[in-house]
């Protein structure tokens, strides 16, 4: 059940709800982007739901705490890997574009000249 009435108290309450209301705002905002931003989408997915502080008792007695600090840790680290690597890719094709940039500065430096 849901009480409202927390909401409005100051200034923990109000603390809360902007973060409730802000957490929605970014998924939306991250699920209409023509980028996708999963890391976000998952933390926030995450505290918009309560998963961050509920412990789940699975079967044999086993208890699974939502570590979202170490899940964040973890997905910004494989997208940290993936980004670099990218980056890796366009400083090779930055650096190899100049061959073909001074290639056609001098073909068309000498095309262009008046006899």
């Amino acid at each position: 059940m849901v009480q409202w009435e927390f909401f409005l108290t100051r200034p923990f309450g109000q603390i809360m709800a902007l973060q409730t209301i802000f957490s929605l705002l970014s998924m939306l905002v991250a699920y209409f982007a023509e980028f996708w931003i999963e890391a976000t989408l998952i933390i926030n997915s995450l505290h918009l739901f309560n998963l961050n502080k509920r412990v789940v008792t699975l079967s044999a007695g086993i208890n699974l705490f939502f570590p979202c600090t170490l899940l964040l840790f973890a997905i910004s680290l494989v997208y940290t890997l993936i980004m670099g690597f990218g980056s890796l890719i366009a400083l090779i094709g930055f650096v190899d574009s100049f061959r073909f940039t001074r290639k056609y500065m001098i073909t068309y430096a000498l095309l262009s000249r008046h006899h």
